[in-house]
């Protein structure tokens, strides 16, 4: 292997063996009393309600997303860091 060969490949091991961050905590919702609770008895209707005969609904679906090669992300992570790497051999050689 070659060195630039060399610092891609542990580059490439070094990102397969860090941790993901942790995952932010989620606080949960403030709890609000239920609709229910405050009124027992609903309203009685002022006028007579009819049944719907038929109900239209349309949906204007979204395209689903291209998945994501998680290949093409570890190789742009790695491709990051060997240019920082490179940049910091550079200052050092100057």
């Amino acid at each position: 292997m070659t060195g630039p060969q060399l610092i891609l490949k542990q580059l490439e091991d070094a990102i397969q063996q860090t941790p993901p961050p942790p995952a932010e905590p989620v606080p949960p919702p403030p709890l609000e009393p239920s609709p229910a609770a405050e009124s027992p008895a609903p309203p009685e209707p002022s006028a007579p309600v009819e049944p719907v005969s038929k109900i239209s609904i349309h949906v204007n679906a979204a395209p689903a997303a291209a998945p994501v090669d998680s290949s093409k992300i570890k190789m742009t992570e790695a491709m990051l860091k060997l240019d920082a790497v490179v940049k910091e051999l550079k200052e050092k050689n100057k």
